[in-house]
């Protein structure tokens, strides 16, 4: 047992890119990086496989492998539950390996936790936690009391960002307001409408009235609590937000108290066009550990919404310069929680994370990366310009993380992946079913579903196929003696799979279950045969039941991404390109100083280290090694 006792740093950076990172850095606009690459260590570090968010994070937290700690995907599937009932793999019960807090904390150290994924339920039982659900990947925070909505009239939905579509839109009819108070007197007619807000069940929870007014044409909005003006809780001008709103609302049988803020996005003179724009609606209490801790962040800190995803670029609800406003306050808050959690409470460990990367790249690499087959060469500059401010703001979390440090700190900044450019997306669910291994049916309601008697594989996640085994499965109809014929069976014919546009397979490779333990994947959370892809490519792992992929005639097997419509860059797969790679910066107190690893690192070797930085065992499960050479010893 080393004599150390250093407190610890860990500055999760999802998505943290080896390659742009170092760029950035040489262009000379990330000053605090700068400084503690040249005064620290720096390595490359390999993600685990499937390179994917829950398992990078878990393994970051637990020094173990997936195939330890149980995280194997997005979606995790339980043994003795059907095929398609998976387990969100952000939930921290998924994970049965111990995590370094929980090590530091049966150590008697003092951990502070702010939005980590996968850390909700909470398992820490003296320490301080703030949400950690993590809402991502298309998924929606427990927390998220209200999604995201976007109020338009029908003439807006003709001018959308980037070819957006109607069918996520609220619309409204502006008519002239009547039997409203405390109208001012214009000379042109003020118009009203009615917007009602709905949980994510649903459920109608809040609603307002809108007013459109102005002197000779119209030019702001107000947003009242009933027709009367001197009840409005925001007046907006185009591309102005509001201020918090907070409201107490009534969902899943409880009250709550939520918040959230408004941006009028555009009105035109005629009110004609409109857009509205209410970002998430999250909680401010029942997300924190110990609860007063919320009553606390609220009065010295401010709302959180954990929410900054991709979702609103895709629709066309607006463009990258709203989107940025929106990273550029998520990530104010988080610099506010850092430094008065770090000032008014006790701590030995303290990590976070942040997601503003992930969200940026999945938007803009088909505009930022030339060789990208959908490249926009008009959107270039200004992707490139909304990916440096990124940069700049994750600069401003470094810089205030320094601020926190004294003498006997140590700062690991790390991330979970990179990211590849993504261009195509393999429909491996409607190939299988083409071949007779998945089978579908026609309900009395017209929608297809999966018709368990007759599947004999199914793939889960973006990395496994599972076998349908008779006496293992629920639904298992193959019969163990014929799993090893149908385990090559599908691996040769994935294999034989060619893009009809390049004649590529979009498979690195596929193999067995049993050959993939050099990858960290082992156990009864992955499937039968593992497959990894190619730079490129990405799967649809259930069949997509349109009649056109699912009639007889032409197979359609493939179909292209289309930019700023969704991701142009992914990490599931693409094993070992040096795109994918993430960075780890040590820093501070014992560590050697501008020192540069050649050979890159393991997600696995993190903990490890830092349990030996602050003198307490290894997490239990941990298979990382300490980074010795990182030390100055």
């Amino acid at each position: 047992m080393s004599n150390r006792s250093k407190k610890v740093i860990i500055a999760g950076f999802d998505s943290l890119h080896a390659r742009l990172l170092r760029q950035m850095v040489k262009e000379g606009i990330l000053k605090n990086f700068e400084y503690i690459m040249k005064n620290g260590y720096v390595s490359d570090v390999l993600p685990v496989t499937p390179a994917q968010t829950p398992s990078g994070w878990a393994s970051i937290a637990t020094g173990a492998w997936p195939g330890t700690h149980g995280v194997t995907g997005f979606s995790v599937i339980q043994p003795g539950k059907p095929l398609n009932e998976r387990v969100d793999g952000f939930d921290s019960r998924v994970c049965i390996a111990e995590t370094l807090w929980e090590a530091a904390e049966n150590a008697g150290k003092k951990v502070i936790l702010i939005k980590y994924p996968g850390t909700w339920p909470p398992k820490i039982k003296k320490g301080i936690q703030i949400d950690g659900h993590a809402g991502y990947a298309g998924r929606v925070c427990r927390f998220a009391i209200i999604t995201p909505k976007c109020f338009v009239t029908k003439d807006s939905t003709e001018h959308m960002e980037a070819g957006g579509e109607a069918d996520d839109l609220t619309i409204i009819n502006f008519v002239e307001a009547k039997e409203w108070k405390n109208l001012p007197q214009t000379s042109v007619k003020p118009l009203e409408a009615h917007i009602e807000l709905e949980d994510r069940h649903g459920n109608k929870v809040l609603s307002y009235d809108l007013l459109v007014y102005g002197d000779n044409k119209y030019e702001k909005v107000a947003i009242c609590k009933g027709k009367d003006l001197n009840k409005a809780i925001c007046i907006l001008k185009p591309g102005e937000w509001s201020n918090w709103v907070i409201e107490e609302v009534v969902t899943e049988g409880r009250r709550i108290k939520v918040a959230f803020k408004f941006k009028l996005i555009y009105l035109s003179e005629d009110a004609k066009r409109f857009r509205l724009y209410m970002h998430q609606a999250h909680a401010i209490e029942g997300m924190c550990v110990p609860e007063s801790l919320c009553k606390e962040l609220l009065e010295n800190v401010g709302p959180f919404y954990e929410y900054i995803g991709c979702r609103e670029i895709w629709e066309g609800w607006f463009d990258l310069d709203t989107q940025l406003e929106i990273y550029r306050e998520h990530t104010e808050w988080l610099i506010k929680a850092i430094k008065y959690l770090a000032k008014k409470h006790k701590w030995d460990l303290l990590a976070f994370q942040w997601h503003a990367f992930d969200y940026a790249f999945h938007i803009c690499w088909a505009g930022i990366d030339e060789k990208h087959p959908v490249h926009v060469p008009e959107k270039k500059e200004k992707c490139w310009k909304f990916v440096k401010e990124v940069f700049k703001l994750a600069d401003e979390i470094i810089g205030a993380v320094l601020e926190i440090m004294d003498d006997n700190t140590v700062l690991a900044v790390i991330g979970d992946h990179g990211h590849v450019r993504y261009h195509t997306k393999f429909l491996l669910g409607n190939y299988l079913m083409k071949h007779g291994l998945i089978a579908v049916k026609k309900t009395e309601d017209g929608n297809y579903v999966i018709d368990w008697s007759k599947t004999k594989v199914f793939p889960v996640d973006t990395s496994y196929i599972y076998i349908n085994l008779k006496g293992r499965e629920v639904t298992g109809i193959v019969d163990p003696s014929e799993y090893e014929s149908l385990r090559e069976q599908v691996i040769k014919l994935l294999y034989s799979v060619k893009n009809p546009e390049t004649g590529e397979c979009p498979f690195l490779f596929v193999i067995k279950k049993e050959d993939a333990r050099a990858l960290g994947l082992y156990g009864e959370r992955v499937g039968d045969i593992v497959y990894c892809l190619r730079e490129g490519y990405e799967t649809a792992i259930t069949p997509i039941m349109k009649e056109e992929l699912l009639k007889p005639g032409e197979e359609i097997y493939f179909l292209k991404v289309k930019p700023f419509r969704g991701h142009t860059s992914e990490h599931s797969g693409f094993i070992f390109h040096e795109d994918l790679n993430t960075l780890l910066i040590l820093y501070g107190s014992g560590i050697r100083k501008g020192y540069e690893r050649k050979v890159p690192l393991r997600l696995v070797d993190l903990a490890p280290t830092l349990a030996y930085l602050m003198g307490i065992p290894k997490p239990k499960h941990a298979e990382g090694l300490i980074i010795w050479d990182a030390l100055e010893e």
